[in-house]
């Protein structure tokens, strides 16, 4: 008899850690082992051509790697092309499949491939992480994103039978429909901390892209309220992935508020560099306006925050406030610029022996920790 035991997850994951989705694929491949499954995570990579693939291994994972459209054209034949998807299947042996986990990829290549897993006894497993947000109708790609995705979330995932979901928004809409289990986004291992060490001032850390005008992230909001609280003397606010000049021409109205002094823009840098500017901080930075996006979905800046033992101050979007608690593990405040200037009030006046305790709580429950969710996983398969 054939060993169906091979677990495989697919998405839009630039491996080895390139972008959050690559962390994802990582965490629920090593919950799969965890289970006694063979995991396989299919990844994908620009410099691979059309309708071929890359093999190669990740902490002890196989990994498969298709090409990730850079040209319209090439875009455009993704939308519906699963030919380089059935060529991994094949070389890895369909009757040894026992489910494929995709994260929100094309709608009509989703459809095809439950179809191909309904012919061939194979569970289908949607990994639902987002809703895509259309910034501009202007945008072409933009526009069929959007109703890429409108199709995905509305029309293919209320007819599964077994979903993943991020956020307890997503479960309860789909809560009437088949088994779904929430899962966050975990992280396993551990990071290489740099040692904590108290000083005369309040650091924040954040890391990421802002957007123009802060669409993304509402870094803005901290900036201003360092700058009216007159707080440039007792608090350091570090932004990694933007230098001070892209800021200011994506956010000019800004540049008044901005003290060298308190405000320090590092550019780009490594992720190890990421990894030793959190761990030093006090506080990890996540402000997000409440919008669709925000309320569907779930920031890797949480786990990543807990893995370097780091509090957080979040606004209180999805499930943000479940993992996070005020004066436990880090801070949460309303969506607005008036919320944040509130909580650093209370940040500032906190005394060093209650912020000591704050970050041992971090340390000392991990709430995304990957085993935490190993019965969760056994659930979905």
């Amino acid at each position: 008899m054939i060993s169906k035991n091979k677990v495989v997850y697919f998405g839009i994951a630039f491996l080895p850690d390139k972008n959050a989705l690559a962390l994802r694929a990582s965490s629920m491949a090593k919950l799969a082992r965890e289970l006694g499954y063979e995991p396989i995570i299919v990844g994908m990579d620009p410099s691979i051509c059309a309708g071929t693939y890359q093999k190669s291994t990740l902490d002890g994972i196989d990994c498969y790697e298709i090409q990730y459209p850079t040209k319209t054209i090439e875009w455009i034949k993704s939308l519906v092309s699963t030919k380089a998807l059935l060529k991994v299947f094949d070389d890895i042996g369909v009757d040894h499949i026992h489910s494929i986990i995709m994260a929100d990829y094309r709608f009509f290549v989703m459809f095809q491939i439950w179809d191909f897993c309904k012919q061939n006894d194979i569970r289908f497993i949607a990994d639902i992480m987002d809703w895509f947000v259309v910034n501009s109708y202007l945008n072409p790609k933009e526009w069929v994103r959007g109703i890429d995705s409108w199709l995905r979330v509305n029309i293919l995932y209320p007819f599964l039978n077994r979903r993943i979901c991020i956020c307890h928004n997503f479960e309860r809409k789909y809560r009437k429909r088949g088994k779904n289990v929430i899962i966050p986004m975990v992280q396993s291992g551990s990071v290489d901390r740099i040692q904590y060490t108290p000083t005369d001032k309040i650091t924040f850390a954040f890391a990421g892209q802002p957007g123009k005008g802060c669409c993304k992230e509402k870094i803005d909001w901290l900036i201003r309220a360092i700058y009216e609280l007159k707080l440039c003397k007792k608090v350091v606010f570090e932004i990694a992935g933007i230098t001070k000049e892209q800021f200011i021409i994506e956010n000019l109205n800004m540049e008044r508020f901005i003290n060298d002094e308190s405000i320090v823009f590092l550019g780009r840098i490594s992720h190890s560099k990421c990894v030793e500017m959190m761990s030093k901080a006090d506080y990890s930075v996540l402000l997000r306006k409440k919008t669709r996006l925000s309320e569907y979905g779930f920031s890797t800046k949480i786990s990543e925050a807990f893995l370097c033992g780091t509090p957080l101050l979040a606004t209180d979007t999805s499930d943000t406030s479940i993992y996070v608690e005020s004066g436990v593990n880090g801070f949460v405040c309303g969506c607005s610029y008036e919320s944040v200037k509130d909580v650093l009030r209370q940040i500032i006046e906190i005394s060093p022996e209650k912020y000591l305790q704050i970050r041992k709580n971090v340390s000392n429950e991990n709430a995304l920790s990957l085993n935490r969710y190993i019965d969760m996983f056994k659930e979905i398969l």
